[in-house]
């Protein structure tokens, strides 16, 4: 069974796509998933995107974790309060990652492409697959 790690930085509202990405993954493979969360504010990087109260976050993560375990999915959740970058690479190195699963803003939303530079150092120092999740493009409807 391959492990795969989600970080999540609680709030992050992309994040939420993350995790629901790495429960369908789950479904499909023999996959343990692993959450490793991250409070408010932990470390470096920018707010939550916006979308919701904190409380609205946490009860929709709640419920796809229940969600989960309904389907008897392997879920654990461990958490971190070190900065986002080291805490990863540690973790992923420590229990044997093989996938890592982020979410990525779209280029509106991180204009200067802080995540994906971060990404970029983050494959070089671990030696596991990285799965990036994008939000979806709104198109307008033709007439």
């Amino acid at each position: 069974m391959i492990k795969v790690l989600v970080p999540i930085k609680q709030s992050n509202w992309l994040a939420l796509s993350a995790a629901y990405f790495a429960l369908e993954f789950a479904k499909r493979n023999p996959a343990r998933i692993v959450f490793l969360l991250f409070p408010p504010g932990a470390g470096k990087g920018r707010p939550a995107v916006p979308g919701g109260s904190p409380a609205e976050w946490e009860r929709r993560f709640t419920e796809l974790l229940q969600r989960g375990r309904t389907e008897n999915l392997p879920l654990e959740l461990h958490s971190s309060p070190e900065a986002f970058l080291p805490a990863v690479v540690r973790f992923a190195r420590e229990h044997h990652v093989s996938d890592i699963i982020l979410a990525l803003p779209s280029p509106q939303d991180d204009p200067q492409g802080r995540t994906l530079k971060m990404i970029h150092r983050l494959k070089h120092q671990i030696d596991c697959q990285i799965i990036t999740v994008k939000p979806k493009e709104e198109v307008p409807m033709s007439a």
